[in-house]
């Protein structure tokens, strides 16, 4: 597997390294912490189509640059809204907030360490206090909205609610074993498994870490070796690249041997599982 003038395949993964691509994994209370897969090649810039995918293929033996068109990519997530009512500690943490909060992983360790002012009275007078707020009250009285991503399993409160106010009742709630009834709509998302399955059917998905000279070295191979690859960006938090070898290409799929030999992270693997262990909105 090599090109005239450049980097084999194998001469590639020496040139770069160790190539496990690791998925964010920290779980902080806000909800940009949650790989956003319903995001998945949905693209920003003006010049990409959501479901469209950059790409190389061989076409009457000419190598060709493209976007193409992929059913599964553009329905990749699944969207509900619906109306929802729950426990205040259902609630794991805000979609936005003015305040910095990675690194907190729960509500409770985020009031105890900022806010122990206001969670000093355990007591249904405490509770009562904490929950005299007009942004409280808004989702006690059923004008909430939130957010559920089915794969990360937590429920966030959508809006500028104060977290430090949400995050106290809820303490005390949680102190004194006594359900808070909050009400609204939810809008869930959930990783589709059948656009998963679909994805798996054709094509191997291999994850690595984003990098221009990766990149650029990859396409130069790949073009070298006249094999077909599509790609597309891990959605945020993550900084990382999918790469889709199509099946039905055998220097794609030997391609794809010597990347999985190398422990090139199995996102279709990953996925499967995902898609097949979600959870949805917690109800009382």
């Amino acid at each position: 597997m090599s090109r005239p003038n450049g980097l084999t395949i194998q001469q590639l993964l020496e040139k770069h390294g160790p190539m496990p691509f690791v998925l964010a994994a920290e779980k902080d209370i806000v909800a940009s912490s949650v790989t956003q897969w319903q995001k998945f090649g949905q693209y920003d810039m003006p010049s990409g189509k959501p479901g469209h995918l950059f790409g190389v293929r061989l076409v009457d033996n000419h190598w060709k640059n493209l976007r193409e068109f992929f059913y599964d990519i553009d329905n990749f997530s699944v969207y509900e809204a619906e109306s929802w009512e729950g426990d205040i500690r259902d609630i794991a943490g805000m979609t936005t907030s003015k305040y910095f909060l990675k690194g907190f992983h729960c509500l409770d360790r985020f009031v105890e360490l900022n806010y122990p002012h206001l969670i000093e009275d355990i007591s249904e007078e405490g509770l009562s206090k904490a929950l005299d707020d007009p942004d409280l009250r808004v989702m006690m009285s059923g004008d909430g909205v939130f957010k559920f991503f089915g794969w990360d399993n937590r429920m966030f409160l959508d809006g500028e609610v104060g977290i430090e106010r949400l995050a106290a009742a809820r303490y005390i709630a949680g102190k004194l074993n006594k359900k808070v009834l909050v009400k609204g709509s939810v809008q869930s998302y959930h990783v589709s498994n059948k656009a998963v399955r679909g994805l798996r059917d054709d094509y191997e998905l291999l994850a690595v870490k984003k990098s221009f000279e990766f990149e650029f070295d990859f396409v130069c191979a790949m073009r070298a070796l006249g094999a077909s690859f599509f790609q597309v960006d891990v959605p945020a938090p993550n900084r990382g690249l999918v790469i889709l070898l199509p099946k039905n290409d055998p220097q794609s799929m030997a391609v794809a041997n010597l990347l999985t030999q190398a422990d090139v992270t199995d996102l279709g693997l990953h996925l499967e599982v995902l898609s097949s262990n979600q959870a949805f909105a917690p109800n009382t």
